[in-house]
């Protein structure tokens, strides 16, 4: 199930598609595409609080007066500002503009204000700060702020891919798993090879370097952009490594909530019979509690025991 901000208009203020003040707002499994305003965050506009997006796509915003100089905006896809606190994860922002930081623009205000910014296994791709600009087409920050982009692709951004007072970031200083250049910071700038961007279809093709090329200690999320598991052997050399970006290549669906990357680590656990439309049963020993979801991620059963029933439970993927 997923939501949709689709088509707004909005001529002043900040965030066409979605606005967030003083909030705490998770925003998940959500669509947000199609917004247009001569404004800052013609996406999402975020200011204050603690805001979380995952596992969402943020596409085709933009200021439709964005090489105006007239209208300078910030933050096509998203803008981010005072004192707010905002993670993005598992989430794709592309063919995005506005005036400065066609993806995500971070902007403090006055030095009093230090807005932060976390973006982990996330795709920055092709958004756009026109040229009289150049100023970050994936990501730009100005005045005091604090960001963090870790295995992430951030690729073909017109504009350069950052604008911001990291020196390091999206410079490549080191080389990852794969033995390929990246920064810092385990980001990758080359091409991701996608199997068809133009269909909003970023998943990996085998050959893609972004295969088994992050960094498993910041990833906090146990699944990715389609619910597949997180971590995942895509290459198949025995090392279980997470991939670069919003998809984990390869990996395996997880139909069921209760089975997590720290279950898997028990030998012999089984659920069967998957799929069922009567009893299922868990076989590990000492449950305190299972919890079952549906794909909005929301709790739809609760069991203390490791045979139950779910026949009650409308027919699809949990």
């Amino acid at each position: 199930h997923e939501s949709s901000v689709t088509g707004q208009d909005e001529e002043k203020g900040g965030g066409a598609g979605i606005c967030l003040k003083f909030s705490n707002t998770v925003i998940k499994n959500v669509i947000v595409r199609n917004n247009s305003g001569i404004t800052t965050g013609c996406g999402i506009f975020c200011n204050d609080g603690n805001p979380h997006i995952s596992n969402s796509l943020i596409i085709n915003n933009e200021n439709p007066q964005a090489s105006n100089l007239l209208y300078t905006r910030s933050g096509g896809g998203v803008y981010c500002s005072y004192d707010a606190h905002l993670t993005i994860e598992n989430t794709i922002i592309c063919f995005n503009t506005n005036s400065i930081g066609g993806g995500i623009c971070l902007a403090g205000f006055n030095d009093i204000f230090n807005p932060e910014l976390t973006v982990v296994n996330s795709v920055i791709y092709e958004n756009i700060s026109p040229g009289i600009y150049n100023l970050g087409g994936g990501i730009a920050t100005y005045d005091e702020t604090t960001l963090s982009v870790i295995n992430s692709l951030i690729w073909d951004n017109e504009g350069g891919n950052f604008s911001c007072d990291d020196p390091w970031l999206g410079v490549n200083v080191t080389i990852n798993n794969n033995l390929d250049s990246c920064d810092a910071y385990g980001n990758l700038t080359m091409s991701p090879l996608f199997v068809s961007p133009a269909l909003y279809d970023f998943s990996l093709d085998p050959d893609s370097p972004c295969i088994d090329a992050g960094d498993n200690n910041y990833v906090t999320s146990e699944f990715d952009f389609i619910h597949n598991y997180r971590i995942w052997d895509g290459n198949y050399d025995n090392d279980t490594i997470v991939d670069i970006g919003a998809y984990e290549y390869d990996s395996q669906f997880n139909p069921v909530g209760i089975i997590t990357n720290e279950s898997k680590k028990i030998e012999n656990i089984l659920v069967y019979p998957n799929p069922t439309k009567g009893f299922i049963n868990v076989d590990i020993d000492n449950v305190s509690r299972i919890e079952i979801y549906d794909n909005s991620s929301r709790l739809v059963f609760i069991s203390n025991q490791s045979h139950f029933d779910i026949s009650k439970l409308k027919q699809g993927l949990y």
